[in-house]
């Protein structure tokens, strides 16, 4: 990936993460990764697709993640739900790697959703 378009994929997922989806444009994303609008068209065709890159790098940065906790010799993870009774334990060991990509998938997909693209 070049510079220029690792720029503009991290600033976006600042601004993003940041704001929202639907509080940034495509101006503010260019101005601050420092990048003139032409150059944001040859790598995207539009926001959504910059939105979809980033989604891909997050999904990769929480399987990433998550490998490294599967791998580790951690205590299994806490989750709690909304509701202060129910609190889960997973034992990440026996997840396996072959879940993992399945784990990225449906991540993806709830982030997809969630931003109805």
């Amino acid at each position: 990936m070049s510079d220029t378009k690792q720029r503009l994929l991290e600033t976006a997922k600042d601004l993003f993460m940041a704001r929202g989806y639907n509080a940034v444009g495509t101006n503010e994303i260019c101005l601050t990764a420092g990048v003139n609008k032409g150059t944001f068209y040859h790598f995207y065709k539009s926001k959504t697709d910059l939105a979809l890159d980033a989604l891909d790098s997050y999904g990769n940065e929480f399987c990433e993640a998550f490998e490294r906790i599967v791998n580790s010799k951690a205590a299994p993870i806490r989750l709690k739900r909304s509701s202060k009774s129910s609190i889960f334990r997973i034992n990440p060991t026996r997840l396996g790697r072959e879940n993992m990509a399945m784990l990225r998938d449906a991540w993806l997909e709830i982030c997809r959703w969630s931003l109805a693209l």
